[in-house]
């Protein structure tokens, strides 16, 4: 048995530094070209059953890779999700780490 484990193509909140944690999230355009080049160099690979995040920008990701393997069964799951970072969802990384070091 072989187990492929793929994180999501970089988000929009990836690229203003933002903890992104549990919230949807949008794939950027790069976001979206680097699930196609997974896809591509997964396509060849057996696949039979894929567990994904139910999230977004997970599934969008998904979405590219399984183009290849259309008859793949998709297993949606919230416990595949990141970690839900609460208050700080949406706040900048860069300003977290300020108050942390000046407390």
């Amino acid at each position: 048995m072989k187990l492929i484990i793929v994180r999501h193509g970089e988000s929009l909140a990836n690229t203003q530094m933002l903890f992104e944690g549990s919230s949807h999230g949008e794939l950027t355009e790069l976001g979206i070209q680097q699930a196609k080049k997974v896809g591509l160099r997964l396509k060849n690979e057996k696949i039979d059953i894929a567990y994904v995040s139910d999230l977004k920008r997970a599934q969008d990701t998904s979405a590219e890779i399984l183009k290849f393997h259309v008859d793949t069964p998709v297993i949606p799951t919230e416990e595949l999700r990141e970690r839900h970072y609460g208050t700080l969802e949406s706040v900048e990384r860069d300003i977290y780490q300020h108050v942390c070091d000046n407390s």
